[in-house]
């Protein structure tokens, strides 16, 4: 497997990457629209959520201060 790992820039980093980056990342490994929409729903009181499609397995959280933090991590068949 792979792993790539998308730090998101919050209200106090001036680093990372910002939301657009992180659709396009996310529109390149063919994310489900469903996968986004819970994406961009998350609060930073839900923790850290999980979502698999294909062989794609994304893991994220979210927080005002540190952003969308997204992990994806590919398998092999």
């Amino acid at each position: 497997g792979r792993t790539l790992t998308l730090d998101g820039q919050g209200a106090e980093e001036s680093s990372g990457v910002n939301v657009s980056q992180t659709v396009c990342v996310l529109m390149a490994v063919n994310t489900p629209d469903a996968v986004i929409s819970r994406m961009d729903s998350t609060r930073a009181l839900d923790g850290t959520q999980t979502a698999t499609w294909d062989n794609i397995t994304a893991t994220w959280t979210y927080h005002p201060d540190n952003g969308l933090d997204v992990i994806l991590t590919t398998t092999t068949e």
